[in-house]
């Protein structure tokens, strides 16, 4: 079949599929070379082209069934005809298994004793909705034998013929076991009442478990009396396993009108697990029996009340809040969990207080928090709020968790009546329950809040502030940050200014670099703090500027370890000059010794000749003296050796995307430029630190003539300003070492 292109609609989306011969090349299209077809092997090669040629035929004909039962009227005499392989009848049976009708039974039906083809047979038959089907099976069921026969009688009951039962019945004490089992399934699903009169008389041991299966399923089926009467005799069996009587309890619920309480009070008794659970389930999910399982609360086992516990939250019935509330007092524990637990759902304001006297005892307190938390009758919101004014001040801490557990619109004005409670762990928990339900929406009026919070929970209020600006975006944050600070008192701003530390948000730099000369010294305090630490070089100039006037040697030394801590990050800067500079005008020895750490780290082994320079300075020469030995003693100190490559990064001119060849480790691996080398080539490594580098190593020994004719080395801190070359010269063959004399890199 040539290879054709359609259009195929799937879901309304079209789309086209390049096929070898697996549609057909139009919807008229038809199967006719039946002589192949005759001659089918599945395991031939060759045979291939005819399987899908009656695939695509029965695609194109789709529900067409006259067209179809053309096809059929064809395919069928090939079933009998002495030529038909094996293989090809099989591939016929399924052809007509997908068609959904047979328009000759007998011709399909002879197949049925076939030892190799009956299953393929029933399998093409058995979904038809026939009733011709079912004299075709039950006329091969006496011809046929072994593995057929018991595929026969697995059809017959999938197709729950009931005119099948009596020839079943006839085996049903058959010696082959498989047969027997099949049987006994079979009758399960006809169901009948004869079916069911049949499976009540036990069997022989190793089909005892079958029976009692198929029992179970036939009295599913059984309706009215019937079913009641069966199931009686099913549960009334003190003998009967207790998963059959438990089906016995399902049936007789559901079918014995007027008496469904009178069984369930019955299944409660049992003292089989297994039907009580059963009754409970049928009577919540099945019957909607809510009265009866609040009736059995009090009186039954305290496994069975947590299970009418947990039945009656899932229906959500609010009547049996009383009878719930009352097991909060059960001597057992796993009941009064689980009692605290279902009020969520079944309970109301009425019984709140009772609720909440758990919230005081370890084993309770969660399944507690779990009911109050969650109920949400009418009504119950408002009980908690007033048991938590009334309440002394441990349970009010306690309460107040639930208030915020609850988190509904009320939560934040409610907390909000407890930031000033006279006790100090009341506005301790206030606070960590607001810290823990803040949201963005909450902003201004945690901003609010700050500004009523007493001195000592100042720490505290500022947690719940960052909680509900963390997901504003940094510009919404940094605008209401701004407006708080611009209306806020002077007593509110140091928490303001900690908090906009915190974020560091672009706009927040303004107001505190105004703050440094704030004539409050707590204020003027947090601005120092907060501008030392941060993130950018934003408040650089404005610490330069206030490093030596501040009032206190603490914040002066601040100040200035944050300016010396920009300068050095700055691209571009001369930082050289500007640590000098500050080195100079630096009024105490802990100023000086800052600038020449960050001399050290910014210049490397440069520092040195820096500092020695001020030697004979009069007013810096002792400090620089004494940052030169400082910073001797620590690189002298140093442990030599080689870097961690796995902290590296590197880029290059040429061959970016194997730039970790390079130090990976493995000499079969390398970075080239993916030709020859030239001037102008670079390849940048980040070592993801300050370090001094002594010497650097070039192995190019594997690589040939592609090797370095040359190299120039540059040094930087930030990657942006490059010193060098601090190396250069020609490669020799295969190997080149670089001495730096501890240049520092980064």
């Amino acid at each position: 079949m040539k290879q054709t292109l359609r259009p195929i609609a799937l879901s309304g989306l079209t789309v086209l599929l390049a096929t070898a011969g697996l549609l057909a090349a139009g919807p008229t299209a038809t199967f006719d070379d039946f002589k192949a077809l005759q001659a089918y092997s599945s395991v031939s090669t060759n045979c291939v082209h005819v399987r899908q040629q009656l695939e695509s035929t029965l695609m194109a004909l789709g529900n067409d069934r006259k067209a179809l039962a053309g096809l059929q009227a064809k395919l069928l005499p090939l079933l009998s005809a002495p030529e038909t392989t094996h293989d090809a009848r099989d591939l016929i049976l399924r052809a007509i298994e997908r068609m959904g009708f047979c328009n000759n039974l007998p011709a399909v039906a002879t197949l049925l004793t076939d030892a190799r083809l009956s299953h393929m047979a029933r399998v093409a038959l058995e979904g038809m909705k026939d009733s011709r089907v079912d004299d075709a099976f039950l006329a091969a069921l006496p011809k046929a034998h072994g593995d057929a026969k018991v595929g026969l009688v697995i059809s017959l009951g999938l197709r729950r013929c009931e005119k099948a039962v009596k020839p079943l019945l006839s085996l049903k004490d058959s010696s082959n076991a498989a047969l027997a089992a099949a049987v006994l399934t079979a009758l399960g699903r006809i169901g009948t009442s004869e079916c069911a009169k049949a499976l009540l008389t036990p069997v022989a041991s190793p089909l005892e478990f079958q029976r009692q299966s198929a029992l179970a399923a036939c009295m599913n089926l059984l309706r009215g009396p019937e079913a009641v009467r069966v199931a009686t005799a099913v549960f009334e069996d003190t003998k009967a396993p207790a998963p059959l009587r438990a089906a016995a309890i399902r049936v007789l619920m559901r079918n014995d009108k007027g008496k469904t309480s009178v069984w369930f009070d019955r299944a409660m008794a049992d003292s089989a697990l297994r039907v009580r659970e059963t009754a409970i389930r049928v009577a919540a999910t099945e019957l909607n029996e809510s009265e009866a399982l609040i009736a059995a609360l009090p009186k039954a086992a305290p496994e069975d009340q947590v299970r009418l516990l947990g039945a009656l939250a899932e229906l959500r019935e609010r009547r049996a809040g009383a009878a719930a509330a009352a097991l909060l007092k059960s001597p057992d524990v796993t009941v009064q969990q689980a009692a605290a637990r279902a009020l969520a759902d079944v309970g109301g304001p009425d019984q709140v207080a009772p609720l909440a006297e758990l919230l005081a005892k370890d084993d309770l307190r969660e399944a507690a928090m779990v009911g109050l938390s969650n109920m949400r009758a009418e009504g119950a919101g408002q009980k908690i709020a007033e048991l938590t004014a009334a309440a002394a001040p441990q349970q009010r801490s306690r309460l107040v968790a639930v208030i915020a557990a609850r988190a509904g619109k009320q939560a934040l004005p409610e907390l909000a009546k407890y930031i000033n409670d006279p006790n100090e762990t009341v506005r301790r928990d206030t606070w960590r329950a607001l810290r823990d339900v803040a949201r963005p929406a909450d902003a201004e009026t945690c901003l609010g809040l700050l500004a009523q919070a007493q001195e000592t929970d100042r720490s505290a209020a500022e947690q719940a502030l960052v909680s509900a600006l963390r997901l504003m975006t940094p510009e919404e944050r940094g605008r209401a940050l701004v407006a708080a600070w611009n209306r806020s008192e002077t007593a509110v701003r140091p928490s303001l200014a900690r908090v906009m530390a915190y974020f560091a948000d672009a706009p927040c730099a303004t107001p505190l670099i105004a703050a440094l000369d704030d004539k409050t010294p707590a204020v003027q305090e947090a601005a120092v703090r907060a501008l030392s630490g941060w993130p950018d070089a934003t408040p650089m100039e404005a610490l330069c500027a206030k490093a030596f006037s501040l009032p206190t040697e603490s914040l002066r030394s601040q100040a200035m370890r944050g300016a010396v801590r920009m300068i050095a990050m700055s691209p571009g800067l001369d930082a050289k000059a500007r640590l000098l500079d500050l080195f100079r005008k630096s009024p105490d020895a802990s100023g000086r010794a800052a600038v020449a750490s960050a001399l050290g780290e910014r210049l490397g082994l440069e520092a040195f000749g820096v500092l020695e320079s001020l030697f004979d300075d009069a007013q810096a020469g002792a400090s620089a003296r004494t940052a030169y030995i400082a910073l001797y003693e620590k690189v002298k100190n140093a442990t030599p050796g080689e870097l961690d490559p796995k902290t590296w990064k590197a880029n290059a001119s040429h061959g970016a995307h194997i730039v970790r060849l390079a130090f990976d480790g493995n000499k079969k691996t390398r970075w080239t430029t993916g030709g020859e080398q030239k001037p102008g080539q670079w390849f940048a490594l980040d070592l993801g630190r300050v370090a001094a580098v002594a010497a650097i190593e070039l192995d190019y020994e594997g690589s040939g003539s592609d090797g370095p004719k040359g190299y120039k080395v540059f040094t930087s801190m930030d990657g942006v300003a490059w010193t060098g070359p601090v190396a250069e010269g020609e490669a020799p063959p295969k190997r080149a070492v670089i001495k730096l004399q501890g240049t520092p890199v980064g």
